[in-house]
């Protein structure tokens, strides 16, 4: 009996058998896999789950709420532009959230997010390193971590320059001068990570005021670049390695005290049996190695990190992601990473029938209590980070017009509005169970419905 979570850092495709399933701007999931066995017809083919030695109507979990889009939004708008707006208004649109009130609520719900505190990012974060992130208010005179001043001036000091760039919080990851901006970002920080850590605690047992669920997405989530003390890829805080913590202490007293805003503590239980100890298996489709999750989880095997994505020279994160990376020798955590390599232009139908068959086999073998997914959009066919120079538009096809490019887009952050759209096509189509070669021919009437 598994469960899963999915985290997507941008926008995915999906994972049907074992109850899971993910389509996102930067999300995350969680999702109990009901067996070991593959089960072709997709996650709407077949909505029952086994809870309690009971067959029950799989119960699915989208954390959303307007003001957590607009956190996102406001926090990450100078990379995401408006896709975080877009992704919200598709779903809208498609009748997904008003469908959790009605054709669809007998197995998936809306949850509001829950913000976390400090306490729950110092559960993985350096104290030193969140210092520098939250900016000590006013009160403390100006002054915060080290004696510098934090403020416009004082931010071009060298020393200063040389603390931020030790943390990371420089280039794709500015820490802000402006004292609103940094409000927002510190808010974004707490925002994302409890939300995540939310989805594993509806995974794993619910709350007073909340059930259990088999499956649980959040969209804004999967920040897997992020390290203990230092910043990178855009992500400040990792939520991905905050939700995995969670899942991993399920039966602990008291897991969840003080780690939400606002929350009374004691209010969780755990599903977990008493006997065997939490096997979580991490999934990564981004195009960018997630070397803050593997570097987390690389001494132990009580996470298996299998992480597809493309690996060159130069390529980010330029030190991590081989093959070779196999777990920290001399540690239980040596062969409990996978690092899976991709050919640049793979196509969607090579790129689904790996997946899936890789998928399976590390179900059955590891057997775990919880998958979690990380679902990045940047490795969509048509992303100029895949079909730049040289490559051309000629196998694209489909019903999108992407339009091609002579140079690469930098490191592949440009996602466009219809390749967000796609992406949710094709994982809706997925996760109904329609056969592969159809997803990627022009949707007819069949699909779209």
């Amino acid at each position: 009996h598994t469960s899963s979570i999915h985290i997507n850092d941008s926008s995915d495709l999906s994972l049907h058998s074992h109850q899971s399933f993910s389509i996102t701007v930067n999300p995350a999931i969680v999702a109990k896999p009901e067996s070991s066995e593959s089960d072709q017809r997709g996650l709407l083919a077949h909505t029952q789950s086994h809870r309690n030695g009971k067959k029950t109507n799989i119960k699915i979990a989208l954390l959303h709420s307007p003001s957590h889009t607009q956190i996102i939004y406001h926090a990450m708008k100078y990379i995401h532009r408006d896709r975080d707006l877009l992704l919200e208004s598709l779903l809208k649109w498609c009748g997904i959230l008003q469908g959790a009130k009605g054709s669809l609520s007998s197995f998936f719900g809306i949850s509001h997010p829950k913000r976390g505190t400090r306490k729950l990012l110092q559960s993985f974060h350096a104290a030193n390193y969140l210092d520098l992130l939250e900016y000590p208010p006013s009160e403390q005179n100006g002054f915060g971590i080290d004696g510098f001043r934090h403020d416009h001036d004082a931010i071009n000091n060298p020393e200063i320059q040389a603390l931020l760039a030790k943390h990371g919080l420089e280039d794709d990851c500015p820490l802000p001068t402006d004292s609103n901006a940094r409000k927002i970002l510190w808010k974004y920080c707490l925002s994302v990570a409890g939300t995540s850590w939310h989805a594993a605690s509806l995974l794993m047992g619910g709350s007073a005021d909340e059930d259990e669920r088999d499956v649980v997405i959040h969209w804004g989530g999967g920040r897997h670049h992020s390290h203990s003390d230092k910043a990178g890829g855009f992500c400040y805080v990792n939520d991905v390695v905050l939700a995995i913590h969670r899942l991993l202490h399920s039966r602990a007293n008291g897991v969840d005290d003080g780690m939400f805003a606002g929350i009374p503590d004691n209010q969780t239980s755990s599903s977990l049996g008493d006997k065997s100890t939490p096997r979580i298996l991490y999934i990564d489709l981004d195009i960018h190695h997630p070397d803050g999750v593997q570097s987390a989880f690389y001494s132990t095997d009580q996470v298996f990190t299998a992480s597809f994505h493309r690996f060159a020279p130069g390529f980010f994160p330029a030190l991590s992601g081989s093959i070779r990376e196999k777990g920290g020798s001399g540690t239980t955590g040596l062969g409990y990473n996978l690092n899976v390599p991709l050919p640049a232009g793979i196509g969607d139908v090579a790129f689904i029938r790996m997946f899936r068959r890789l998928l399976f086999g590390l179900v059955k073998s590891y057997d775990p209590h919880a998958v979690v997914l990380c679902l990045g959009a940047d490795g969509l066919k048509g992303d100029e980070l895949i079909f730049g120079s040289g490559r051309g538009c000629d196998n694209l096809g489909g019903f999108v017009d992407f339009e091609c490019t002579s140079t690469l887009s930098g490191e592949g952050w440009n996602l466009s509005p219809e390749g967000l759209a796609e992406c949710v096509r094709i994982a809706a189509a997925l996760c109904a169970g329609v056969n592969d070669v159809a997803i990627l021919s022009a949707p007819s009437k069949e699909v779209i419905d």
